[in-house]
């Protein structure tokens, strides 16, 4: 199942990480610093529950760069 996320602030990179972390095929999009910062040290996430990082199968700017999302 390959999940596309649109978004990568607080939910959408909670979620997006939570989805990436489990090890399904997550493509994400992003700009500017969230967008380099992912690519230099994958996605960190903090939260109540647990710190993770994880790195999305694509992290990209452009939509059309991501393969078709189940």
């Amino acid at each position: 199942m390959h999940t596309v996320i649109i978004g990568i602030g607080g939910v959408g990179g909670y979620f997006g990480g939570k989805i990436a972390n489990s090890g399904q095929k997550t493509s994400m999009i992003a700009r500017g610093k969230h967008l380099e910062a992912i690519l230099k040290n994958g996605l960190q996430v903090k939260s109540i529950d647990e710190d993770f990082e994880t790195r999305p199968f694509l992290v990209a700017d452009d939509i059309k760069k991501v393969d078709k999302a189940d």
